[in-house]
């Protein structure tokens, strides 16, 4: 019987030693002032990659006077750019927000590239059906859907999955 007991005891107190030795992965702070800028700085890129999707497709649909007049370019793209900078600022509150309930550190150029292919795919599905349709609201629908969907994408890389969820 008290083999028994010193194994259990053996065994708990390896278990103790892996876990010292190997640390839970506790994400770094990230204070609020650099959310901020991150979100500004990923706005802005989708801002430019907005416009400039969507100055593409009007050039392919022979310039339908929708979304951006002729001869207003210029003052289009930098529209957008600034907007998206706008919105990268509520972008990087919520960003941490997400951070203060993170379990594991996100890799910030990761996020950043997943929302800006999102954002590319998006931007000419919602840009294409709005010229087809020559109705701006799907325009204006998809840059809620890229903010959303980054904030999603920013919760799914911050929490580790459980072992139900990961399939072998």
């Amino acid at each position: 019987m008290s083999e028994t007991n010193n194994n259990f005891e053996s065994i708990d107190k390896l278990q103790e030693k892996e876990n010292e030795a190997s640390p839970i992965n506790i994400p770094k702070e990230m204070s609020l002032s650099k959310c901020i800028m991150f979100g500004v700085f990923l706005g802005g890129c989708l801002g430019l990659l907005g416009s400039i999707i969507c100055n593409a497709l009007l050039q392919i649909f022979d310039r339908p006077d929708i979304i951006i007049r002729p001869g207003w370019e210029t003052f289009a793209v930098i529209a957008m750019t600034f907007n998206g900078c706008f919105a990268g600022i509520f972008y990087g509150i919520f960003f941490r927000l997400i951070l203060k309930k993170a379990t594991q550190q996100i890799l910030k150029i990761r996020l950043f590239l997943l929302t800006v292919l999102l954002g590319e795919t998006v931007y000419i599905i919602c840009d294409y059906i709005s010229i087809k349709q020559m109705n701006a609201s799907y325009f204006m629908i998809a840059d809620l859907l890229v903010f959303i969907g980054s904030l999603g994408i920013a919760y799914l890389l911050s929490r580790k999955p459980s072992r139900e969820e990961i399939i072998i």
